[in-house]
């Protein structure tokens, strides 16, 4: 799996077009791009939003993200910055067999050692974001100050690590 998040990155960050991954894990079904409750609510898509539309092509590209069984973060290498706002955006991705909602866990997300977020409490609940199907990923976004967006520019595929503990959810 570290391999596959190391080479998805690569692409990200690299705007590689393909990656050779060999590994015995084979997906049962692609991973789809799921819209929150918010956005299918005020007919935001793929089709209608640059940021959606650039998180479609990632996941068309790459239909194997994600660990088989698991709830994972990925960062997708979108990042952005639009009248002082800074953001970045993340996949949290369900490869378990249920369909989840409410998803609370705690982020650390670290470049070469330097904590981007640390105990980074993130809650994904059911009012705005819905339920978030299996083999499907919802986009999440991540305001950042100043000093965490200076930070991003000094991600590669070697010093970037992220962990999720206190994980929790509701099986719809």
């Amino acid at each position: 799996m570290k391999w596959l998040l190391l080479c998805a990155m690569a692409m990200f960050l690299l705007n590689l077009s393909s990656c050779t991954v060999y590994s015995d894990i084979t997906m049962k079904e692609p991973l789809k791009l799921s819209l929150t409750k918010e956005m299918r609510e005020n007919h935001i898509s793929p089709e209608n939003s640059e940021l959606l539309g650039a998180l479609q092509d990632i996941v068309e590209k790459n239909p194997g993200l994600g660990e088989i069984g698991k709830f994972s973060l990925l960062y997708s290498g979108i990042n952005g910055r639009s009248n002082g706002q800074y953001t970045t955006v993340f996949f949290a991705v369900n490869r378990t067999e249920n369909t989840i909602k409410n998803i609370r866990f705690t982020l650390n997300v670290s470049v070469a050692g330097t904590y981007l977020m640390r105990e980074y409490t993130v809650e994904l609940d059911d009012e705005y974001y819905g339920d978030l199907a299996v083999n499907s990923a919802f986009p999440v976004v991540v305001y950042l100050n100043e000093t965490q967006w200076d930070l991003l520019s000094h991600i590669t595929n070697e010093n970037l690590s992220i962990t999720i503990s206190e994980y929790s959810d509701e099986t719809v």
